[in-house]
Parts: structure tokens; sequence; C-alpha cells
């Protein structure tokens, strides 16, 4: 399956990568199918943020809910 939708999404920064060196003080906010929900401080912003932490998945129907939830998430925002 291509990943062409998710590297649109990333060139269009709707989603970004950080690095997780640069965040501390990490507390498990929620978890479910796509992965786990942290709050954590970061360093670069000096301010408190949500971060996902995608499960490593590779079947079609992970990358499918995957696809439509940020789908929805970018419909939200």
């Amino acid at each position: 399956m291509s990943f062409s939708w998710l590297t649109r999404i990333a060139e269009n920064r709707l989603i970004k990568k950080f690095d997780y060196n640069t965040f501390e003080d990490f507390t498990i906010i929620a978890s479910g199918a796509f992965g786990v929900v942290s709050r954590a401080y970061s360093k670069d912003f000096e301010q408190k943020a949500a971060l996902k932490c995608m499960h490593d998945e590779n079947s079609n129907d992970f990358i499918k809910q995957f696809n439509r939830e940020m789908q929805l998430s970018v419909a939200i925002c």
C-alpha cells in the first residue's frame, strides 16, 4: 500500500515528527488502537504538549483506519 497520503500530510505540515529527546516528564494520558498519547514538557517550546506514539503496524487494516483517523483530525483542525 502506498504511503503517499502520509507524505502529503507531513509535507503540508498537518502532522509533525519530533525527536523524543527534546521532551521530558512524560505522563501517559491515553492509549488505543493506533498508539499511546502522552503529555510531556517540550524543552524546545517551553510548554506541555500531547504526543502520539504510533504502534508499529504494517497491516492494511491498520493503515486504512489510521488514514481515516488522520482525515478526521485534519477536518477538525
